[in-house]
């Protein structure tokens, strides 16, 4: 009996890319668990639904909100995947990947390279109670729902493997990835077919890298070109339900125009992310004017007040410069009075008589 393969599933109805990697695996004689929240998906024979609330509760569920990715439940999937791996163990693949071979080793653990600087999380095998897989599910929930593509997924194992010293057994990209991500359209491609047969030579895997395609534009309910290595694979599980079919030529005038219209939205969206940001500048120096305008409003108010202030004081100064100068003249008509120096003697005299008081009184 071969191995049993665990996976998750969340939207519509499989499409044919999805139904071939399924196919795969049990064509070649391994068992596949499915696991969503919709009991009456339709999959393959001998694939067996089962309740992914059992693991992780539906309410948990959240698709990237922007970005790479933006829309994909690609997030939630890897919480669901450490959470099942964590607890249950065994072997975990992603719906975009093909299975090629009937003699799949029974490896303890299993954790292949992308390439030379991140492992990926498409294929993986680990016991129960896993330290990486329990330390992965503790870090990815502690990032939250506001992550960025790849955060949870190869950068987060990666990270992990590292920091628990468990990089001794991480296998090569080429048992399961052997193409590349940025070669993600070769296996469509006619003529790509040989080249893309000699890389698969001892794979186990193929991993579509699903995201890539879907970026491209790429229809998964297209045929792929006759010829192309995803064909051979298609015609070899007997895979049905297409809509349309791709030829080489076709696919690659498909692709170009979606890259003109993704760079059109990532350009547009940019604009608009500087719109943005000119509006919120445009309103921060508003409310900075309205407070300049308030504060100069203040200020004139007190400049009034002051300037009334003033003129209250000047004309109190002058009253005081009257009253002082009609004071001089009164005084200086007294001085020149007749009766003022007729009793001048008199003055004296008092003032004699004064300092003789005091003097009697101090014992002087």
């Amino acid at each position: 009996m071969g191995q049993l393969f665990q996976s998750f599933w969340w939207g519509e109805c499989l499409s044919p890319y999805e139904w071939l990697s399924l196919k795969s695996f049990v064509d070649f004689g391994h068992r596949f668990d499915l696991y969503t929240f919709d009991p009456d998906i339709a999959v393959p024979a001998q694939v067996r639904v089962c309740d992914a609330a059992e693991w992780v509760s539906r309410n948990e569920f959240f698709v990237y909100q922007d970005g790479f990715g933006k829309g994909s439940p690609a997030a939630f999937a890897n919480v669901f995947r450490y959470q099942l791996l964590g607890e249950r163990g065994g072997w975990w693949v992603d719906t975009d990947v093909v299975c090629l071979s009937d003699d799949i080793p029974d490896y303890p653990q299993f954790v292949a390279r992308q390439d030379e600087d991140l492992v990926n999380i498409a294929v993986l095998r680990f016991p129960p109670q896993h330290p990486v897989m329990l330390r992965c599910l503790e870090l990815a929930r502690e990032k939250g729902r506001s992550v960025r593509w790849g955060e949870t997924g190869p950068q987060l194992l990666t990270q992990v493997l590292h920091e628990l010293g468990n990089t001794e057994g991480t296998f090569d990209s080429s048992l399961c990835y052997p193409i590349h991500y940025n070669d993600a359209l070769a296996v469509l491609q006619p003529s790509q077919a040989e080249r893309v047969a000699g890389r698969l030579t001892g794979a186990r895997f193929l991993h579509l890298w699903n995201t890539m395609l879907r970026n491209a534009g790429v229809w998964k309910t297209y045929l792929p070109p006759r010829g192309s290595m995803l064909r051979r694979l298609v015609e070899q599980h007997q895979i049905s339900g297409w809509t349309g079919e791709y030829d080489e030529a076709g696919l690659s005038e498909a692709a170009d125009l979606h890259a003109r219209l993704r760079a059109e939205s990532s350009r547009r969206a940019e604009l608009e992310t500087s719109l943005r940001e000119a509006d919120a500048r445009l309103q921060t120096e508003a409310g900075r004017r309205a407070e300049l305008e308030g504060g100069l409003s203040d200020a004139h108010v007190r400049i009034a007040a002051a300037s009334a202030r003033s003129t209250e004081l000047q004309t109190a100064l002058h009253n005081c410069a009257d009253a002082a100068e009609r004071l001089r003249a009164e005084r200086d008509a007294l001085m020149a009075s007749t009766s003022w120096r007729l009793t001048a003697p008199l003055r004296a005299l008092g003032r004699g008589l004064s300092r003789a008081r005091r003097a009697l009184r101090h014992g002087w």
